[in-house]
């Protein structure tokens, strides 16, 4: 073999050992990587998963203030009471007082399940934006891994070529 031929291979080879070298360590990477995209959606699982799937009464926020929202019903009740006794009001002004704070309950109850809608929704929007850039982030990641495996076959290509065109000149014997 000629000097030219020897180091043709030579550099091919390297070509080959520097690509595989190079897949090597960005699969390390890539791995790494992946590691840290799956510990991120467990979080983000924890996160927003046990408030979408809790009903929005159930919630701390909802409980108090049904129960100050109870306990002002009740007050406001025994005062309408008290001020009938005291002022001799009638059975039906004491009535129509029970019937309004009872209302007034009632429509506030309507409120706060629209409330729930709403922490619903915006949970599940919230939810929906982390996990669709995370989606994004392992896009890339999986578009990094394509893209390794090309290098490495267009360096072997590169390689081979470097050889083949080595012995359509001659230059091997």
């Amino acid at each position: 073999m000629d000097p030219l031929t020897i180091l043709s291979l030579i550099t091919g080879g390297a070509d080959m050992g520097a690509g595989l070298f190079g897949l090597a360590k960005s699969g390390n990477a890539n791995n790494q990587m992946q590691t840290e995209l799956n510990n991120r959606q467990d979080q983000i699982d924890s996160m927003y998963l046990p408030d979408m799937n809790k009903r929005f009464a159930d919630t701390s926020e909802a409980t108090s203030f049904l129960s100050t929202l109870r306990q002002r019903l009740d007050d406001n009740i025994k005062k309408s009471e008290q001020t009938a006794e005291i002022t001799g009001g009638t059975a039906e002004s004491a009535l129509a007082d029970k019937r309004m704070a009872t209302s007034s309950y009632a429509d506030s109850l309507n409120k706060i399940a629209g409330l729930g809608t709403q922490y619903k929704n915006s949970l599940k929007s919230s939810y929906a934006n982390a996990t669709s850039s995370l989606f994004g982030t392992q896009m890339g990641l999986l578009n990094n891994k394509s893209a390794s495996g090309s290098n490495l076959f267009s360096n072997a290509m590169s390689g081979m070529s470097d050889i083949a065109g080595l012995y359509a000149m001659g230059g091997a014997k």
